[in-house]
């Protein structure tokens, strides 16, 4: 939870990108995405575990520190795909 509270604190996310051949396409024609993710670990409004709604805006970088930091930690990753966000919601 500690990863998600920083990745909303400063309103982006910067992901691993291998094949996603298809998806960097979709996101070069539509850049807005709807993201849905879960953690059992973080209370939830109705007991343990929560999800949440992220919508925002996506594209792949190859260049620039955010690529850097990835491959050096992710040798295969050809690419970041950074994900600025416009809203999150908590969904339960």
């Amino acid at each position: 939870m500690e990863q998600l509270c920083a990745i909303l604190g400063r309103g982006k996310d910067a992901d691993p990108a291998g094949y996603m051949h298809r998806t960097e396409a979709n996101i070069s024609r539509d850049p807005r995405v709807v993201i849905t993710l879960g953690s059992r670990e973080v209370a939830g409004k109705l007991g343990p575990g929560t999800g949440f709604l992220i919508k925002g805006t996506a594209n792949f970088e190859t260049t620039g520190p955010d690529f850097d930091a990835i491959k050096a930690e992710y040798a295969w990753a050809r690419g970041v795909l950074s994900i600025t966000i416009s809203s999150a919601l908590q969904t339960l």
